[in-house]
């Protein structure tokens, strides 16, 4: 009996529920984040696994959009000791039955949805109605530094009230991570999927490591 009690306390140290928590703060550059996106998750995962990693063990923000049906995403923030705001924008298209079918890594595709990005679905515009313009993504948390994100948009159909459809390119650094911002990544993608969506988290997490000398998290 005794034996058997300390090879259940070994099988349940070892158990994935506890070795296999997700945090975002494990993945502080775009390449890995896409890596595990990748191995994680296929045609095969549902929308109660992504939900699962994301929400409940990320601690995201789930937004689903507001006019595409089985389209969501998951937003987190990061206040990089106040000279950047990083965003993870993870976004999953689904069935109706809730399986995955496309999924983006802050609007660069990671699993291509074999029908069309349906987020960036939009009515035939109408003569004069194109509208290219210079948009502003405010983080005054990071009032050491970036406080607001430029891009360019493009919104092919300017009569309607709705933001979600429009186009943007941008750019934003790498990683998430103060003391090393890596390169410069482009993007060019919907706006609703990027890291310039006017959406916001719940909260902002601040940075979990050592900051640059001289720089507070808060």
């Amino acid at each position: 009996m005794r034996c058997l009690i300390l090879i259940l306390i070994v099988l349940s140290s070892a158990s994935p529920a506890f070795s296999n928590k997700f945090r975002f703060e494990d993945y502080p550059d775009l390449d890995q984040m896409k890596v595990f996106l990748e191995q994680s998750f296929s045609t095969d995962s549902s929308v109660i696994e992504l939900r699962a990693t994301f929400v409940e063990s990320g601690q995201a923000t789930l937004i689903s959009h507001s006019e595409v049906p089985y389209v969501e995403k998951y937003i987190y923030d990061i206040n990089l000791c106040r000279i950047y705001v990083w965003r993870w924008n993870i976004s999953a298209d689904y069935t109706k039955a809730g399986k995955l079918v496309g999924l983006y890594l802050n609007g660069d595709t990671v699993l291509e949805n074999p029908n069309g990005d349906p987020a960036s679905f939009v009515a035939t515009p109408k003569i004069g109605q194109e509208t290219i313009f210079r948009g502003q993504r405010p983080r005054p948390q990071a009032d050491l530094g970036e406080t607001s994100l430029g891009f360019l948009g493009y919104d092919q159909d300017n009569g309607r009230d709705v933001w979600v459809d429009m186009t943007i390119t941008g750019t934003g650094p790498s990683r998430a991570d103060p003391n090393d911002l890596g390169k410069m990544h482009a993007y060019n993608t919907n706006l609703w999927r990027s890291i310039f969506d006017p959406i916001d988290a719940k909260f902002i997490a601040n940075y979990s490591g050592d900051c640059p000398t001289g720089l507070k998290t808060n």
